[in-house]
């Protein structure tokens, strides 16, 4: 009797064994796609983050084309409607 129960809690122990050979396999399997994704997501940060401090930087140089180019509509303006006056007063003499 006690050698059967010997046998058995050693099939046991060694299916056991087994068993925590398969999870620890998997627990590093799966440890190496969690590194895998961790890296990814790290990479499209550090990406976004240099794709967007390059567009802040592209908005604010547009931004200041677009003043200088309403600056130079104004004075576009300023000098018809002074090109405008003085032929009018050509005109009136």
């Amino acid at each position: 009797m006690k050698e059967s129960m010997d046998l058995n809690m050693a099939e046991l122990i060694s299916e056991i064994a087994k068993e925590v050979e398969k999870i620890e396999k998997n627990y590093f399997f799966l440890h190496g796609k969690v590194d895998v994704v961790a890296d990814v997501i790290a990479r499209l940060v550090e990406h976004n983050t240099a794709y967007s401090t390059k567009l802040d930087a592209k908005s604010e140089k547009d931004s200041h084309v677009f003043a200088k180019l309403e600056f130079l509509s104004s004075i576009k303006e300023s000098i018809s409607k002074a090109s405008l006056l003085n032929q009018s007063s050509i005109s009136h003499k």
